[in-house]
């Protein structure tokens, strides 16, 4: 079981309220409830079109953060010991995507041991099984050695998970039906995950950490629309529309960033808390709702970072909830390295589209001011309002004439071609210089890029617009926590 040292979930200490540093401490230093341990058998966990069975083994709880028990650990450590995990994809193109990494277009697969983190009402749905057959009894003195084994795998991971825990215990009205995410061993297919969460586009995800020429990938083996999603489309609206983006980014001599970003939000309902993605590179430093402070979380997960895309996701807590319908302005200060020397001026932005917080990739205009090195190029979306220099300093101020989706960027040394055509202007840019992989005689083997920022891609993992399988792998640095 050590092998969840590296992989698996976190969890809580009691806690009545309190903000979201107060939480999120509580969930790096939770542990397991000796008293909260149990033999149990056939008991079901079922969420949308996931099913789990506990069949036969034990089950500990974790202690409660906010009030909640939010985490549990299955072990099938008896004579006869056994559980079951089930996922059937709705279409032709999942079963086919997930028959490509596990030889089957279904997933039905017995299980050692699973650790399992959720948020909804999944500690009830289990704990009011347990009258139903009288072989479920309490068994604390396995839940002492239960706790010490596992206990300090959820203070190695509880770090990276905070900012996901901790927005459903801050805001539980704000919940559909809950977190579910599972960790599972089993003899056949080794270590991998299966997650249902129903803030996202598609809320159930299976895949597995897997590793090629030293580089940890997540494989995504099927992601698609829980059931009742599928059945009512409207449930995947928007909970906050952001528009009117004005942003002021300033690249160092060194090719840090350091960046103000200021949006228009509004609510679709009632919240006291609210998550924006960003890229793992950028760090925010302060945010403000209308002028006020508010508190910021933001912790480093690699696991869900490769899961989502290459984004992390922080979380904003304003200093009053926000009311639906009503227009606030966020404004973010935020910093970090995103763009990357290639060699000889040529140069590689790894998080082109989440180099400032986002929300999906809603339609919204843009206002950019960049402040650059004077001897080189930015290339970005909109019209040019401003071009001009100061001292060593390049400023360009644009603004998009119509709505887009991402504002993009690309840094460099570059050649420019330009062609009108009538009302259209097109102007291509090109590097100089080839990067020192590509030139003849180069080792195209090495890589000066980082592999934990994978272009901004939709939360459909690799989807065309046919529905057919694309790449679904998204890669970060091996040797680091996952």
């Amino acid at each position: 079981m050590r092998w969840f040292l590296a992989l698996a979930f976190a969890v809580q200490v009691p806690l009545s309220a309190g903000t979201a540093a107060d939480i999120a401490r509580a969930l790096r230093e939770n542990s397991f409830d000796p008293e909260e341990c149990y033999r149990v058998r056939d008991l079901k966990l079922v969420k949308e079109d996931l099913r789990i069975y506990l069949t036969e083994g034990h089950l500990i709880f974790s202690k409660p953060v906010a009030g909640h028990r939010i985490a549990a650990v299955f072990v099938a450590d008896v004579e006869g010991g056994d559980g079951e995990v089930i996922l059937l994809p709705p279409d032709r193109a999942e079963r086919r995507s997930l028959s490509t990494f596990i030889d089957s277009p279904n997933l039905d697969e017995h299980i050692r041991s699973a650790l399992f983190l959720f948020t909804g009402d999944d500690y009830h749905q289990l704990v009011a099984q347990f009258p139903n057959n009288p072989a479920n009894k309490r068994t604390p003195e396995i839940g002492t050695l239960l706790d010490k084994e596992w206990t300090p795998i959820l203070r190695n991971i509880g770090s990276g998970y905070a900012p996901r825990l901790t927005l459903d215990l801050m805001d539980p009205e704000g919940t559909r039906a809950g977190l579910l995410a599972g960790l599972f061993t089993s003899s056949h297919l080794g270590n991998f995950d299966v997650s249902f969460d129903p803030r996202i586009e598609e809320q159930i995800v299976a895949g597995q950490v897997t590793s090629r020429n030293s580089i940890a990938y997540f494989d995504i083996w099927t992601s698609f629309a829980a059931r009742s999603f599928r059945m009512n489309p409207s449930l995947l609206r928007p909970d906050l529309a952001l528009r009117d983006y004005r942003i002021e980014a300033t690249v160092n001599p060194d090719l840090s960033m350091d960046v103000v970003t200021k949006v228009k939000v509004r609510p679709s309902a009632n919240v006291v808390v609210e998550t924006f993605d960003v890229s793992p590179q950028m760090t925010i430093t302060q945010a403000t709702v209308d002028g006020r402070p508010a508190e910021v979380l933001q912790r480093d997960s690699v696991r869900l970072a490769m899961i989502h895309g290459g984004n992390n996701q922080f979380l904003v807590v304003p200093p009053e909830p926000l009311q639906a319908g009503r227009e606030y302005e966020f404004e973010f200060h935020h910093s970090g390295k995103v763009i990357y020397d290639g060699g000889d001026r040529v140069f590689y932005v790894a998080a082109r589209g989440t180099w400032y917080p986002m929300r999906g990739t809603q339609f919204s205009n843009y206002d950019l001011i960049f402040r650059y090195p004077k001897d080189l190029d930015l290339v970005g979306p909109g019209d040019v309002v401003d071009d001009r220099t100061e001292g060593e300093v390049h400023i360009t101020h644009r603004r998009t004439p119509s709505a887009i989706r991402i504002a993009a960027f690309n840094l460099g040394n570059y050649e420019h071609a330009r062609v009108e055509r009538g009302n259209y202007v097109v102007d291509v840019c090109a590097n100089r210089a080839l990067e020192r992989s590509l030139r003849p005689g180069g080792d195209r083997d090495s890589d000066p890029y980082p592999r934990d920022s994978p272009p901004p891609r939709p939360r459909s993992h690799g989807r065309d617009s046919s529905g057919s399988s694309a790449s679904r792998s998204h890669g970060t640095p091996a040797g680091i926590g996952v």
